[in-house]
This record gives structure tokens, sequence and C-alpha cells, in this order.
């Protein structure tokens, strides 16, 4: 059923199409379609949802019931309380009837809810020409004539209510669209009144609807409830909610549905906030946005140097790639500051692109941005970089650089690296022309082969019987730690 000229050419050829559902299958006259097959287990889905068993087309067809039963399939479940219902919304019309599903199929859903299909017996059709699919005010769709109609009041009530006890149904006694109309109006009622907390609870609960909903389309219905329900002037509110207070996770888990606005309305909070506790708050919930990461990117041309810095602590924790180019644009930023930022997080990065910016931060005047450089780097994505920390490992005046690189270089552990580490090691004067430190430093590189695993565990036995007392003692500890 691609296309209705598609379905006239099926039926012109066979004279008739039967589209049999399954509890895990699905057949199209009597020929089985394999489950997986693009749109058929949708299909399949759909038509078990609203107790449809079977649809048999027969030519001629007019479009207007195709369109019709189209309209039946994508409405909520527990639109229609009953096989009859779902038969009226179709509509009477040559070419196309309904079997209903029999009580025994079952219908599961991804979450621990399981709807039975139970459906009170198929009575007669209702004699009425056209169904027409109207939205109300609220956007949920429904059949306006329906309401009009006598012959559903002649419905066994009784019986409808029996089966309902029997069927549980996620969202409560009422139809599905039903609820989530009322929710939604009580969302915005909220929001209107600045109930902030109380539009937050009614939000949360369109969330829990979403992860119980049967299909992915159902899912997709809700988030767009969602977003009518807060829309971005309340955001705002929300962005708050999440940087501080006792209903942070629920005001973040709204942000996150949300996508791309709520990345740049915190990222505006950010920039505007005045406080230490609040950068924090806001910060910490951006770090977990999905979305927008654009915006943060685009942050880092800032002409104020603190949000440049903040962006680039950003683009680090939440490991953008795409960051790169936007972060080697400041790596000679006037502030000290941003500089050491944006080391920091070209550091975690750690892609091919990232490595020519981070070889020139290695060089900055400023031992704190050569220090962020190095303690930032990832071993598993550092391998290339071994030769410039070497050559900072020779040149480097600074004690804190010093040990840092040496641990750096220890942590990669490549056979490059260990064999600086041992050179400078030595006692005197040897390979690379790196040796003859003094025995504190000889004792950082002593560390720093340990934490090389049994890649070191050699130059350590041999240190083990150095002439320095504090040498020794720290290769016969660290061989100790790795077991010999």
């Amino acid at each position: 059923m691609a296309t209705l000229g598609h379905l006239e050419s099926l039926l012109l050829n066979e004279g008739v199409l039967t589209i049999q559902a399954g509890l895990e299958s699905l057949s199209i006259n009597e020929t089985p379609v394999p489950i997986d097959a693009p749109g058929t287990h949708l299909l399949n889905e759909h038509l078990l949802m609203q107790g449809i068993r079977r649809v048999e087309f027969t030519a001629p067809i007019e479009s207007e019931r195709i369109v019709s039963l189209c309209a039946v399939l994508a409405a909520y479940p527990g639109t229609f309380e009953s096989f009859a219902e779902v038969q009226a919304a179709v509509g009477v019309g040559p070419g196309l009837s309904l079997a209903e599903a029999p009580t025994e199929l079952i219908f599961e859903r991804e979450s621990p809810h399981t709807v039975l299909l139970l459906n009170p017996e198929a009575r007669a059709p209702i004699e009425q020409e056209d169904f027409v699919l109207r939205a109300d005010e609220g956007g949920l769709l429904h059949y306006p004539e329906l309401d009009e109609l006598a012959d559903l009041e002649s419905l066994d009530r009784e019986r409808m209510d029996r089966l309902s006890e029997l069927r549980p149904h996620p969202f409560g006694p009422d139809p599905f669209g039903h609820r989530l109309s009322a929710l939604v109006d009580r969302g915005r009622q909220a929001g209107a009144a600045g109930n902030w907390n109380g539009l937050l609870e009614a939000a949360m609960e369109l969330l829990e609807i979403e992860a119980e909903s049967a299909t992915e389309a159902l899912g997709k219905s809700v988030r767009v409830e969602l977003r009518r329900m807060v829309p971005r002037g309340h955001l705002l509110e929300m962005a708050r909610l999440a940087s501080h207070g006792g209903r942070k996770q629920d005001a973040l888990a709204i942000l996150r549905k949300l996508g791309a606005d709520s990345t740049e309305i915190l990222m505006d909070l950010l920039v505007e906030a005045m406080t230490l506790g609040e950068r924090r708050g806001y910060y910490s919930a951006l770090t977990h946005m999905p979305e927008g990461h654009e915006v943060i990117i685009a942050h880092l041309r800032h002409s104020v140097w603190y949000v440049v810095r903040n962006a680039a602590e950003l683009c680090g924790a939440m490991d953008l790639e795409r960051s790169v180019p936007g972060l080697a644009l400041q790596v000679g930023h006037e502030d000290e500051r941003v500089r050491r930022s944006v080391a920091g997080a070209l550091g975690k990065i750690g892609s091919p692109q990232a490595l020519e910016p981070l070889r020139q931060l290695m060089a900055d005047p400023v031992p704190a941005v050569r220090l962020r450089a190095v303690a930032s780097l990832n071993p598993r994505r550092a391998q290339s970089l071994v030769p410039p920390l070497v050559s900072l490992l020779g040149k480097e005046t600074q004690a804190e650089v010093i040990r840092e690189t040496a641990a750096t270089l220890g942590r990669i552990g490549s056979p490059e690296a260990l064999k600086a580490l041992v050179a400078f090691a030595q006692p005197s004067q040897r390979l690379l022309g790196i040796g003859g430190r003094p025995a504190e430093q000889r004792v950082w590189a002593v560390e720093a082969l340990a934490l090389a695993g049994s890649g070191g565990k050699g130059s350590l036995r041999t240190l083990s019987r150095d002439g320095d007392e504090p040498v020794r003692m720290a290769a016969v500890a660290a061989l100790s730690d790795l077991g010999r």
C-alpha cells in the first residue's frame, strides 16, 4: 500500500487484495511477508493495535476508503473502544472490509505493560457514507460525525466495561488521546500561570507516556505534544530548574528531549551567569545536551575571554571533534586562561586535527599552558606527539611540567617514549643527550617507567641497582608493585 496507484494496480491484476496480520507475521494474499521487511512490522503492529486481523480490498475501490483506513491505523491506541468504532471510522463503502482480531491475540510492548486486544463482538457497520478526519484546538485527531451517531450508544456498555477491566491500559481507563489532551492542557495552564514545577510535573508525565509508547510513531506524537506544552519561552525556566534546586534531573530530562533550543538557552544563561554556582549548574546541564553543539562551538569566536574559555572547556568535556578547527584558532589568544582551556580541550579530543595545535601549545611561553597541554593528553591518541614530548622533556625547566611530561610518556608506553625515559633516568650524559639529571628528576623517570607496565620492567631492573639510593629504592618499589 505504498501509493494509491500501486494498490489500484494490484487490484486490477488480482481482483482482490487481502492483508492478514498475526502475532509475529503479516501476509498479503496468503503469501507471508518477512516481518523485518521495510514497513512490514509497523503495518502489522498498527493493524493489531486497532484490533484488525484482516483487511480485504476488492476492485473497484474508492480512494476515500483507503484514506479512512490509513487515518484509523495512525490513530492513538485507545482512540477506539470497540471494533465497531473502528469500522465506523473507516466508513462504509464498496471495495473494503475488515475482520477483527480474535481475543487471544496479544500485542507485546517494549515496556513492561501488555495490552490484550479484547474487543466486543463485531456489530453491523454503521450506515454512514463519509467520516471527515479533523483536528481539535489541541491538535488531536478525531471524527466529529461519530459523536452524533445514536448507534454508538446502543453498544453493550456492560460488556465493554468488563473487557476494559481485563485489558491493562498503561494510560488509565480513559482513551489515550483524551488523557494526552488533558495532560497537555494541564501543563500549558501551569506554564501560563508561572507554575514551573507544575509544568515540569506534567512534562515528566509525558516522558513516562513516551517511554511506554507501543510504537515509534506514537512516541514521536508524544514528543510533538511536549514541544507544544513547553514552548521556547518556557524553556528558560526549565533551564533554570536544571541548574539548581531539587528538580535538576527532571528538568534536565525535559531539556534533553527538546534538543538544540535547550542548548542555545543554556549557553545564553551560562554567558550571563553572575555567580560561580550558576555557572557550574548551567555548565553541568550543557554537558548532557545531545543536540545543538554548533551553538557551543560558535561561542569559541566570542569577544569576551571567559565565554571562549567556557566554550572550550565544554568542547573538551563533550569530546566534540568537530570543534577542533575553532579551538585551533584560539591557540594564540591573548588571555592565557583561554589558551589553557583550549589546550585541555584539544588534549582530551586528541584527533589527528588536534595534534598540530597541541604542538604549538607545548611551546607556549606560559608554564601553566604547557602543563595543561601535556596533562590532558589521551595516551591512546597521542602516539604521534611523542617527538614533541621528548623535545619538551629535554629542554623544560619547570619541575611540574617536567614531571607531567615524563608521566605522559610513561602512559603512552611506546618504544620511542620508553627510550626517552630510560635516557632521562641515566646518571650521566647518555642517550639523546638528555641524561645527567638530578636524583629527584631521575625518580620521576622511574615512576613514569612504572606507568608503562611490563614494557618498563627491564629498565626498572637495571635501575634497581643504581648508585643513587632514591632512584634505586623507587625502582625496587615499582618492580614490587608490578609483581617483578
